[in-house]
């Protein structure tokens, strides 16, 4: 039985002589080839690699610090892609246009800081090449006031504010507020100065009512600083339609005519003729889109624009460079002059 195991037939042994005189002809070669192969100088070569090396290293540097910054930008109105291209990250470019798609604003280079995940050391590279226009105003240090007054709003008119350096729309709002409200504390004149849009909705959380009010008192509100317990106290009008009414108004930013509120999902013109009498304009200024830097999304997201008009505008765009005009877009495709009396109130060529 062993010899059955142990022993090979005459093909396998010829097998076995093939791979034995292959295994000795492999080995030879290995052994003479090096011998009749003249040895290689490989020093030259990593001289060469080492110096297109050194090369390479130091264009990327000129490419990253240099190329990338020959020209100031405005960090308000900068676009993702020219971010990316300065050497801002990709989440951070987008971190950075979602801020300015959001209404935030750069009044000084150091807010540029703000933006989560720039570093340190990024900005220090932008600063420089931050320019900010005519918005960064740095008054002298002998124009600041040595002694700040203090401001008693409950009795203030209209000719005062203006003398104050008041925005005409900022001081239509703060009339308003006044025939309503119970102004409890003075206010500096450093700070009423730069009072804005958000300044004086959370100013109105803090007010009180100038008189009690019965529910059959008659009243009106300002449709743009009214929050969604002053639309719910209005008839017809409960909690569910008020926070639907702000949610559209802060999607169309503001409401630029009393008869925008009939757009709202819920307001038939029934209702509508019930609570126009309790309606009216605060002169707030809206928030507009800058056709020239909007992004296609931006643009689409708005009531008053679908995805044709919005790629219409980043089209034209394109092929003028830039709009000058507003009532340019008239002549785009898909634009008419039918609705563009209320369209072009939440429009701009600039920020």
């Amino acid at each position: 039985m062993w010899k059955d195991f142990l022993s090979f037939t005459r093909r396998e042994q010829r097998g076995l002589i093939v791979l034995f005189v292959i295994i000795i002809v492999v080995i030879g070669l290995r052994i003479v080839c090096p011998l009749m192969i003249p040895p290689v100088d490989f020093s030259q070569y990593v001289s060469d690699v080492t110096s297109v090396e050194e090369t390479s290293v130091g264009n990327s540097e000129v490419d990253e610090t240099v190329l990338c910054l020959q020209q100031s930008f405005n960090p308000n109105t900068v676009t993702r892609e020219a971010l990316i291209s300065y050497g801002v990250g990709r989440k951070v470019a987008d971190n950075w246009v979602a801020y300015l798609q959001k209404g935030g604003y750069f009044k000084k280079k150091e807010d540029v800081r703000k933006i989560y995940g720039l570093n340190e050391d990024v900005y220090q590279q932008l600063k420089d090449f931050l320019d900010m226009g005519v918005d960064e105003q740095v008054k002298p240090k002998s124009e600041t006031p040595l002694f700040d007054n203090w401001i008693d709003l409950n009795s203030i008119d209209r000719s005062e504010l203006k003398s104050l350096g008041c925005r005409n729309e900022i001081i239509d709002s703060l009339l308003l507020l006044k025939e309503e409200f119970w102004f409890p504390s003075r206010v500096r004149e450093s700070l009423l100065c730069q009072w804005n849009n958000d300044s004086l909705l959370k100013v109105k959380t803090t007010l009180k009512p100038r008189f009690k009010k019965s529910n059959d008192d008659f009243f009106v509100i300002g449709m743009n600083l009214s929050d969604t317990a002053d639309w719910a106290a209005l008839p017809g009008i409960g909690p569910v339609l008020s926070r639907r009414i702000v949610a559209y108004r802060n999607r169309l930013g503001g409401f630029a005519q009393v008869d925008q509120l009939m757009e709202v999902y819920g307001i038939s013109p029934h209702l509508f003729d019930q609570l126009r009498p309790y309606l009216r304009i605060d002169r707030l200024s809206l928030r507009t889109i800058n056709v020239n830097t909007a992004s296609l999304s931006r643009l689409r997201n708005h009531p008053y624009l679908d995805y044709y008009k919005a790629r219409a505008i980043v089209e034209g765009r394109r092929a003028k460079k830039r709009f000058n005009q507003i009532d340019e877009l008239l002549n785009l495709d898909g634009f008419d002059t039918v609705g563009w009396h209320k369209t072009r109130y939440y429009l701009s060529v600039t920020d």
